[in-house]
């Protein structure tokens, strides 16, 4: 019964370590996206719409 219990840990935490990498990308991806935006957006309000 203590293999099983060890094997499920282990488990744990290699499912832990996938879900944190896919986290991680959706996080730069998002920010790639964002910091142009954002750029974009400040540039827009700062000379003004033309």
């Amino acid at each position: 019964m203590g293999g099983v219990s060890e094997a499920l840990q282990q488990l744990q935490k290699v499912d832990m370590k996938s879900v944190r990498q896919k986290i991680d990308r959706i996080l730069t991806s998002f920010a790639t996206i964002t910091n142009p935006l954002i750029l974009l957006l400040s540039a827009r309000y700062r000379f003004g719409s033309r």
